[in-house]
């Protein structure tokens, strides 16, 4: 018996370390904290596409867009495909068979509107309907080639899909149109993690609704009649000319492109299209060297955490040498728990020009340095755990960082106070959203 439960603990310590050491390696190469079912997932996902590579390659490469990525974003757009065709319920018409051929052309149009988005699923839809041609519709008794339910459900007509594939700049193009209804109402429809999004599109709405207005005086536009229907469809055909035809759309609507390009998070006008065109960037690096006035500073370290660890860490290497005598062990885990601590504590500091996040005590290992100029957006949650998630351009590109904050209330309030006086768009969340967000 004991020797059963010898095993059983062994296990649990191994395993506990391991966990341990992973974290500690994504905290130093990927500066995120480790997630065991998002790695589960990342394993699945790979396999999927490994046994289908060729088929899955294949049916991508008809798309440009596609084969216009480098090679590292053609592997994250294929994993992307595969994600997507895994979590989707795909039905057919009688008269219509779905292959994987089908279900990645779909996917793709998907994954292509939704290329520069952390949440690119759109989880409120689970079903995608596949029809032959165009089908009849008994609610408005009128034939549709492609609808989006607001029920969870995407209709497709096949053969009208395929043509917006075969003539790639014409801006019609019926998947990119619905997969852009599908991600508007994702965001409404009450996904929180659609935070972000729901924030630039606000802005694109301002300048896309005077151009909106413009067009029913224009004689010559680019865009299709369909567009003065209303917002929602002159939203869904900007989408179609923005990807098929960016050029000519970006001389047309110079700032609705730019709102677009923020929004996506992408500029399909380049060949990398993660590579978007943003205004008001600043190319200078961070000289340590200039020493700059000091508005804000925080060690966001709390005492009672350190004394917390120090009450509690004797207490478990004891219960471990108890159960399980094993020095090694032992040795392991008295080196990595309090570097992991160590690494997840940081220092925030605000100066006139940069906002600047350092590790506490162990500063030299993870520093980033962000101009305030370029700082498009921070959420924040004040109850505990508080976090902090940053959203700025990094070199032409917008990126993201999340932060943990351990340090007081009261620090926590000056540092927020502090950003909103230098003009800083901040937003609180609950911190419900606030996980929903981190975890997409």
């Amino acid at each position: 018996m004991d020797a059963y439960i010898e095993i059983i603990v062994t296990i649990i310590i191994v395993a506990f370390v391991s966990f341990l050491a992973m974290s500690l390696f994504t905290l130093l190469v990927f500066k995120r904290e480790f997630d065991l079912f998002a790695l589960i997932r990342l394993f699945k996902n790979r396999a999927y596409l490994q046994r289908n590579i060729y088929d899955i390659q294949h049916s991508l490469s008809e798309i440009s867009y596609y084969r216009n990525l480098p090679p590292n974003l053609k592997h994250s757009f294929e994993l992307r495909v595969v994600k997507f065709i895994l979590e989707k319920e795909f039905l057919s018409h009688p008269n219509q068979t779905i292959g994987l051929y089908h279900k990645v052309k779909i996917a793709a149009a998907a994954v292509q509107v939704t290329f520069g988005l952390n949440n690119f699923l759109l989880n409120h839809f689970t079903r995608i309907y596949l029809f032959p041609k165009a089908y009849y519709s008994p609610i408005n008794k009128e034939f549709h080639k492609g609808e989006v339910n607001l029920n969870g459900a995407i209709l497709l007509s096949f053969e009208d899909f395929q043509t917006g594939y075969k003539i790639e700049d014409d801006g019609i193009n019926l998947g990119l149109h619905e997969m852009a209804h599908a991600l508007r109402f994702d965001a409404l429809m009450g996904d929180e993690n659609h935070s972000l999004f729901n924030f630039h599109f606000a802005q694109m709405q301002l300048r896309g609704k005077i151009d909106f207005s413009e067009l029913n005086h224009k004689q010559n536009s680019m865009l299709r009649k369909y567009a003065k229907a209303n917002f929602e469809e002159f939203f869904a055909v900007c989408i179609e000319n923005f990807f098929e035809r960016p050029s000519q759309f970006k001389t047309e609507f110079p700032e609705l492109f730019e709102k677009l390009c923020l929004l996506l998070n992408q500029n399909p006008e380049n060949l990398n299209p993660l590579q978007p065109i943003l205004a008001n960037t600043s190319n200078k690096k961070f000289d340590p060297n200039i020493a700059e006035r000091k508005l804000y500073y925080s060690g966001a370290f709390n005492w009672i955490h350190l004394l917390q660890f120090l009450v509690g860490f004797p207490v478990i290497l004891f219960l471990m040498d108890v159960i399980f005598d094993n020095v090694v062990l032992n040795i392991i885990f008295l080196v990595l728990f309090p570097i992991l601590i160590l690494f997840r504590g940081k220092t925030f500091s605000i100066t006139p020009t940069r906002l600047c996040i350092q590790n506490f005590l162990l500063a030299d290992i993870y520093k980033k340095n962000i101009e305030i100029s370029n700082i498009t957006l921070i959420l924040y949650n004040e109850k505990s755990p508080r976090q902090i998630f940053v959203k700025h351009v990094n070199n032409n590109q917008i990126s993201s960082d999340q932060f943990n904050w351990r340090s007081s209330n009261k620090d926590f309030n000056e540092f927020i106070t502090q950003l909103k006086k230098m003009n800083v768009k901040t937003k609180e969340l609950p911190n419900s959203v606030f996980i929903k967000i981190l975890s997409s």
